[in-house]
């Protein structure tokens, strides 16, 4: 009887830890989904990790978790609950180009895309011909979070 009240308490308390723990997916395989992942974790976790892949506060600060700012995407998976896997995309660019710039954005909203757009000046057949990791544009925004993406 005590080895099925101890089984039944262990069962219970697992289950309620697996209730509240997200499972995070890094889907891109890099470091900044790395980064992004300890953030919901806590700030100890993210600073850990960050001195790990040797990146300063300045670089994190410019990282975008799933389309939005990694504080922001801290906040909101923090306080979420999910019973489906959350697969972690992040971007950087670290290049400083604009075809980067305008990779990021496509994968972030089709707003976000019309807005950096409007602000390039480039001619359509520009925007036709950008390759986002050897990848066509629509692919890629599509891949990384803006499924609704019709360049």
């Amino acid at each position: 009887m005590k080895k099925y009240i101890l089984f039944m308490i262990t069962l219970g308390i697992s289950s309620s830890v697996l209730a509240k723990d997200e499972k995070f997916v890094n889907a891109d395989d890099s470091k900044h989904s790395d980064i992004c992942i300890a953030a919901v974790e806590s700030k100890k976790a993210l600073k850990s990790k960050a001195t790990e892949y040797r990146y300063t506060q300045a670089q994190i600060d410019r990282f975008t978790c799933n389309g939005i700012s990694i504080e922001e995407f801290a906040k909101k998976y923090r306080s979420s609950s999910s019973s489906s896997p959350i697969q972690v995309f992040s971007f950087d660019n670290s290049v400083g180009s604009i075809e980067a710039d305008i990779c990021i954005a496509a994968a972030h909203s089709n707003k976000e895309y019309k807005k950096i757009k409007a602000t390039v000046k480039k001619p359509a057949s520009f925007f036709n011909t950008i390759a986002c990791n050897g990848v066509p544009l629509k692919v890629f925004a599509n891949k990384y979070g803006n499924k609704s993406f019709n360049g």
